[in-house]
């Protein structure tokens, strides 16, 4: 799978306040606040179809998701949510320990990957199936996470 680094509003807004002065190791916060955070935004995400992060994924084509409530009844979500169906995705995207979910802490930087073949598929979307955005993180969420990087820097948190 090849992976896709995307700049969003977050870490625009880290590397410019960390480029005003000697950029500070943000490892411990990264790892110890914005890595779980970060699993819970992407968990909320599947929850609400994309919703929690200000654009719900297109539905399902009608003839798919009947087909999907009886394929995936026994599985996580029923057959019922988007883009789970053996939950393996969102898994990678939200779950420290399952095997393929990727995290890489360097300096300023938190990324997280998911080695799950068709992953690469779902932001981009295919012929047959619509772009449903799993990356993007929200105005809010972004905001939320500069608010406790800049108390972290200011040495409150």
């Amino acid at each position: 799978m090849r992976l896709r680094i995307v700049e969003n509003g977050m870490q625009k807004w880290v590397d410019k306040i960390t480029k005003r002065a000697s950029p500070p190791d943000l490892r411990a916060w990264l790892n110890r606040y914005a890595y779980p955070q970060l699993l819970n935004v992407q968990l909320r995400r599947w929850q609400t179809e994309g919703a929690s992060e200000g654009k719900k994924w297109a539905p399902l084509k009608p003839d798919y998701a009947k087909r999907k409530q009886t394929k995936f009844a026994a599985y996580p979500g029923g057959g019922r949510k988007m883009l789970i169906a053996t939950a393996r995705l969102v898994g990678s995207m939200s779950k420290t320990g399952h095997p393929d979910h990727r995290k890489m802490v360097t300096g300023n930087r938190l990324q997280l990957s998911s080695t799950v073949p068709y992953g690469e598929y779902i932001n981009e979307g295919t012929k047959n199936m619509p772009a449903r955005d799993i990356t993007t993180l929200s105005d809010a969420t972004v905001k939320k996470f500069a608010n406790e990087l800049l108390k972290y820097l200011l040495g409150g948190g």
